[in-house]
């Protein structure tokens, strides 16, 4: 063969296998002048979507095996993914508790103490006070006047007591404190407390002497005036515990005057309640208080915990006082939380701390933080949801009487109630904002506190030693350092038999003992059970172990969808400019 032949052979061979070439190149790159992008295959054959490549592969029948295997993946995924999206949605939680048993509980803040007499108005300082203007008989007839007030009888009316005793219808200040009856005429904190002697301290706190002046007043709407121990108010420090134990809480000697109790049926019983809480908390005692019996003596120790805690206790319907154990910096709500406790007997109450963590939104407590307006908008008290709850309510009350029941307002220009509106609209008030509109407002207005410190109680209960007791009150009626006012308090005991006298320790006389358990502290906090970066894990471990997905999986099928709307623009341009040139 000529070697031209056989040159124009091997160039017309090349140009063959050239012009092949350039053909399967081209059935790589999407054709501009179809609908269909040629790329996808390719891009099959690159992606980490697992079996995706298989869906381009030989025969009609393994693509569509393939096709139903990513599909049914793809299903499951995307149902397991709503499942996780919904239990994301309800934001779920786990509550922990803990003890702590560390060093730094050598020394706890011993709670504050709120106590309230159960009886609101003292027939004795009535009767000294008015005994030298009026007649023996007048004195009685107020008295009935009085009781009948108290009961909140139907037969009163607001005129009936305009004319009769119109002291009742004064309404005090918010501005002044002072209500005259109240500071009169309800039982004092200096008459309650037992005459201190040798071998006798009516208050002590760690074995040290305590008096009138650790205690803080404040109003109350159903039990006048309450006291509160260990407040950190009027510049004093909190105390603290730096022992658990009984030998060295609060111990508190008591007097109630049973003899001095207006006659009340809504209220028969006799005592003082008590309310344990945190500083910081507002005590609602006639709600959550401890109610101690006179007559014996009661010993209640105490453990922190962080935690909501309900104090509970069977109260001996006779006789009671109501007490509050709380934080220093709450106000006590005592006719709420308060518990009785009754005379003629020694109540030992042990306690153990709290330190609570509730969980913001959008999780269920939906707690709130910050601080609650107190009285004449001059300090501010934590928020607690139960002084929310109060705080709204008493809005109803002003709304209804123009009046505040009690100090705790957010208008200081309402003046308080006074005794016979107390009486009269309070009361009806408080029964209508029971079956009210804004009662449900205010409970969705009110969510729980995000940290707050609480109590639990346990007590236990002894008689008392009455012939000592009744050996100490006669030393003092022998002894010469003592006043007319004290005097007449334990003056009848020298004309009683020893029975009667024994009888009156069991009708009048309250031992209360307060300690720490332990100084451990209980911590109770809520933490979220589902949070962002699990969802994003289980939704990544769901797609990764049935489709080989990940996030930048994604990002492939993102940058194809691009690439194929960028290369159809530009072919809709090239098609256009053809057009015109045509």
């Amino acid at each position: 063969m000529p070697k031209t032949n056989q040159r124009n052979e091997i160039a017309h061979g090349g140009e063959a296998a050239l012009h092949e070439s350039e053909t399967q190149t081209k059935n790589l790159q999407p054709n501009t002048n179809s609908g269909n992008f040629e790329g996808l295959r390719s891009f099959a054959q690159d992606t980490t979507l697992h079996g995706a490549r298989f869906l381009f592969s030989e025969g009609f029948f393994r693509r569509l095996v393939w096709l139903g295997m990513i599909l049914a993946c793809f299903g499951f995924c995307i149902h397991q993914a709503y499942i996780c999206l919904k239990e994301y949605s309800l934001y779920p939680f786990n509550t922990k508790m803990t003890t702590n048993f560390g060093a730094d509980n050598s020394q706890l803040p011993f709670p504050a103490v709120t106590l309230c007499n159960l009886n609101p108005f003292n027939i004795r300082r009535f009767r000294r006070y008015l005994g030298g203007n009026l007649s023996e008989v007048m004195i009685e007839r107020r008295i009935q006047d009085i009781s009948l007030l108290t009961t909140r009888s139907e037969a009163i009316s607001k005129e009936y007591f305009k004319e009769r005793y119109n002291a009742l219808s004064y309404r005090p200040k918010m501005a002044n404190e002072t209500n005259p009856h109240a500071m009169k005429f309800s039982h004092q904190i200096e008459d309650m407390l037992l005459p201190n002697g040798h071998l006798l301290h009516s208050c002590s706190i760690n074995g040290k002497k305590c008096d009138a002046n650790n205690f803080t007043s404040f109003l109350n709407p159903l039990f006048t005036k309450c006291y509160t121990f260990n407040s950190a108010k009027n510049g004093k420090p909190v105390l603290n515990a730096s022992l658990a134990g009984l030998q060295t809480g609060l111990k508190l000697r008591l007097n109630i005057e049973r003899e001095s109790y207006i006659p009340n049926l809504i209220w028969p019983s006799v005592g003082i309640i008590i309310l344990i809480h945190d500083q910081n908390s507002f005590p609602i005692v006639e709600e959550f208080g401890i109610a101690v019996p006179p007559g014996m003596s009661t010993t209640c120790a105490i453990r922190r915990r962080n935690h909501n805690a309900t104090h509970s206790m069977q109260q001996k319907m006779a006789s009671l006082i109501i007490i509050l154990i709380q934080d220093q910096n709450s106000f006590p709500i005592v006719e709420d939380f308060g518990i009785a406790v009754p005379p003629g007997m020694s109540t030992t109450c042990a306690i153990r701390r709290r330190n609570i963590t509730n969980l913001p939104h959008p999780y269920g407590t939906n707690c709130r933080k910050g601080t609650l307006e107190a009285f004449n908008g001059a300090s501010q008290i934590a928020y607690r949801k139960q002084a929310c709850l109060v705080k709204c309510r008493n809005k109803f009350t002003i709304k209804s009487c123009n009046c505040t029941s009690t100090k705790f307002k957010a208008d200081p220009a309402v003046p308080l109630c006074a005794p016979i509106e107390e009486a009269l609209c309070v009361y009806k008030s408080l029964e209508e904002f029971g079956n009210s509109d804004e009662k449900k407002k205010c409970e969705k207005e009110c969510p729980e506190p995000c940290n707050h410190i609480e109590y639990k109680t346990s007590f236990s209960y002894s008689g008392l030693q009455r012939g000592a007791l009744i050996q100490h009150l006669m030393s003092f009626l022998n002894g010469t350092e003592k006043s007319s006012l004290e005097r007449s308090i334990y003056e009848p005991l020298l004309n009683m038999t020893e029975a009667e006298r024994e009888k009156y320790i069991d009708d009048n006389i309250i031992a209360l003992d307060i300690y720490f358990e332990d100084l451990s502290v209980d911590i109770i906090s809520q933490t979220p059970l589902y949070e962002t970066w699990a969802l994003i894990g289980d939704l990544g471990g769901t797609f990764g172990l049935f489709l080989g997905m990940s996030c930048l999986t994604l990002f492939e099928f993102v940058d194809f969808t691009f690439r194929k709307f960028v290369h159809l623009a530009k072919g809709d341009r090239g098609k256009r400019a053809v057009n015109v040139e045509y």
